[in-house]
C-alpha cells in the first residue's frame, strides 16, 4: 500500500503527529483514499522522518499534500521541498515569458510557427515542463502519461491550474488529458491524428556527469526505463504523426531503437531526433 502525508497545520486540533486524520475530508483526501492510499496526518516533517526511517522497509519517497497540492517527496530528514506537476511554476512562466519562444529548441524540432494550428500529442508527458512550453506557443495537446502516480500528480497540477486567480490559464481549451499509455492510446486513435508526437522516454543516462534535478531523480528512482518498450512506441508515434515525431535525447545516447532519425536539432546536453511518418 502506498502512503500519502497530509502536511497539517499547528492551529488545526485533532490530528496526532501520526495517525489517520479521520476529521478531514477535503475532496483531495477522500480521493487519495478512493485510490487505496494510506493516510497520515502530521505536524512536524523532521520528527515524522526520524520515527520513519527507524521502521524497517519503509519507503523511501511518499505523496504529499498540503495546501500547495499534492506532490512527492523523499523521506529524508533533510529532504528537499515536495515535488510537483506545476503548470504555473514561476521559473516555468519566465521561461515562457522571456525564452526563445519560437525559436526554443523543442519549437523548432516541432516545427511550431506563429498563427499555424498545430496538433501535438505529448506521449510521455511526466513533469509536464514542455507540455507547458508547447501550450503556451499555441498548440493544442493531447497528453499521455504511463505511470498511474504521475497521472495522480498531473491531474491535481491541472486541477490547480484551472483554480489559479493570478494566472488564468487560458490555454485550458488546448489540453486534452489521456490517463493511459501512450501505448494503448496512439493505436486507438488511427493514423494522421495528430500532426506531431513528441517522445521524451526515460534513458538510463550512465554517463551522467551533473547532478540530476530533483524531478528528475524522482522519475528514475521511482519508474522503471523505456528501454524495453522504446521499438513499439516509436513505430506506433510514427504511424500516427501526421507530419513528424520528434524524440528528446541526451546528446550522446544512442538513438531511440537504434533507428538512425532522418534530422536532428542539436543542443549543448541534449538533442532533438526527428522521424518522419
Amino acid at each position: 500500500m502506498l502512503w500519502v502525508l497530509i502536511c497539517v497545520p499547528e492551529c488545526v486540533s485533532g490530528f496526532p503527529l501520526l495517525g489517520h486524520p479521520a476529521d478531514w475530508n477535503g475532496p483531495q483526501l477522500g480521493l487519495m483514499r478512493q485510490r487505496g492510499l494510506a493516510c497520515i496526518g502530521i505536524h512536524h516533517y523532521r520528527k515524522y522522518c526520524q520515527q520513519a526511517l527507524t521502521v524497517p522497509n519503509h519507503p523511501s519517497w511518499m505523496f504529499w499534500l498540503d495546501d500547495q497540492g499534492l506532490g512527492v517527496r523523499e523521506i529524508h530528514v533533510q529532504a528537499p521541498q515536495p515535488v510537483r506537476v506545476d503548470f504555473v511554476d514561476a521559473t516555468l512562466q519566465w521561461r515562457i515569458r522571456h525564452g526563445g519562444g519560437f525559436g526554443e529548441m523543442l519549437a523548432r524540432a516541432c516545427r511550431i510557427r506563429p498563427n499555424e494550428p498545430i496538433r501535438i500529442c505529448d506521449a510521455t508527458a511526466g513533469w509536464c515542463q514542455d507540455t507547458s512550453l508547447l501550450l503556451s506557443l499555441g498548440a493544442e495537446v493531447w497528453l499521455c502519461e504511463r505511470s498511474t502516480w504521475m497521472q495522480w500528480l498531473i491531474e491535481d497540477g491541472i486541477l490547480r491550474a484551472a483554480h489559479d486567480p493570478e494566472h488564468r490559464c487560458t490555454w485550458l481549451g488546448q489540453l486534452h488529458w489521456t490517463a493511459m499509455s501512450a501505448l494503448h492510446w496512439l493505436p486507438s486513435v488511427g493514423r494522421g491524428a495528430c500532426d506531431v508526437v513528441y517522445l521524451d522516454p526515460m534513458y538510463p543516462d550512465r554517463q551522467r556527469q551533473a547532478r540530476p534535478s530533483k524531478a528528475m531523480a524522482v522519475l528514475h528512482q521511482m519508474l522503471p526505463d523505456d528501454l524495453e518498450q522504446e521499438p513499439e512506441l516509436l513505430t506506433s508515434a510514427r504511424q500516427v504523426a501526421k507530419q513528424r515525431v520528434v524524440v528528446k535525447r541526451p546528446r550522446h545516447a544512442p538513438f531511440m531503437a537504434e533507428i538512425q532519425p532522418h534530422h536532428q536539432v542539436l543542443g549543448q546536453s541534449s538533442r532533438f531526433d526527428i522521424y518522419l511518418p
